[in-house]
């Protein structure tokens, strides 16, 4: 149960360096991607949309899936998201930043730049970000004692 622990545990003074940083998030979005996928492979599979327009095909999916499965939809969504701000917090606190702190500043400059810039902007900042979190080393930001 370690992975439980990494995913959900210590959420105030945890960390996480470069490489499991890597491949726990790597094997979140692999879960969640196909979890996704299967999803829609068995609306594609059991709802028929052809000849319907999208606002059409949108509703027929609404309605086929239903309330209790749109909030099971909705609650394994956020466990997810949990989990994914749970670890770049860990991961910026290895770097000897803030995590959360540092993880909401970075969401709001992200969201500032999406909105006043572009989407586009907003998602360069995203990837860089990503970039940084994987290549800064452990304790690159962290006070040094002289």
């Amino acid at each position: 149960m370690k992975i439980l622990h990494t995913l959900f545990g210590n959420l105030r003074h945890g960390t996480l360096h470069r490489a499991p940083f890597f491949w726990h998030i790597a094997g979140l979005w692999a879960v969640g991607g196909a979890a996704v996928m299967a999803i829609v492979v068995g609306l594609g599979l059991n709802q028929p949309t052809e000849g319907m327009t999208p606002e059409q095909a949108d509703q027929a999916v609404r309605d086929a899936l239903g309330p209790v499965v749109r909030t099971v939809l909705v609650l394994v969504a956020a466990v997810f998201l949990l989990a994914q701000v749970n670890m770049i917090a860990k991961r910026l606190r290895d770097t000897g930043l803030p995590g959360w702190l540092t993880l909401v500043a970075v969401v709001a400059v992200t969201g500032l730049v999406s909105g006043f810039i572009s989407p586009a902007a907003g998602g360069l900042v995203n990837i860089v970000f990503w970039l940084a979190l994987l290549f800064t080393p452990p304790r690159a930001f962290a006070r040094r004692r002289g």
